[in-house]
């Protein structure tokens, strides 16, 4: 499938909504065949949206926001910075097994 040009943002918008299994279909597959790349051009659309929708179970939200509190954060911000930590430490084990 290719990617269309867009006349508009919500054009744009709702083509990838409609189109989000397939994204993610192409996804995992690349990833299986080693090809997801920085500079892709999915990876490029959706950096550019700044955010990313991530469901959590009511006990998950609860925990963040037991933690966040005991630290004086923000819910978010502490979310963002365990997911910042969490992806230093995979960066780290990938180096490990490359070097």
């Amino acid at each position: 499938m290719n990617i269309p040009k867009f006349k508009s943002e919500a054009e744009e918008a709702e083509w990838w909504y409609a189109n989000r299994e397939w994204l993610a279909q192409e996804f995992v597959q690349a990833a299986k065949e080693g090809t997801l790349k920085r500079g892709s051009t999915v990876v490029e659309r959706i950096r550019a949206r700044r955010s990313l929708l991530v469901p959590l179970s009511p006990d998950e939200l609860a925990k963040i926001h037991d933690h966040a509190q005991q630290r004086g954060m923000e819910d978010g911000i502490y979310a963002r910075a365990l997911l910042h930590e969490a992806l230093d430490r995979e960066d780290e084990q990938e180096r490990r097994k490359a070097g």
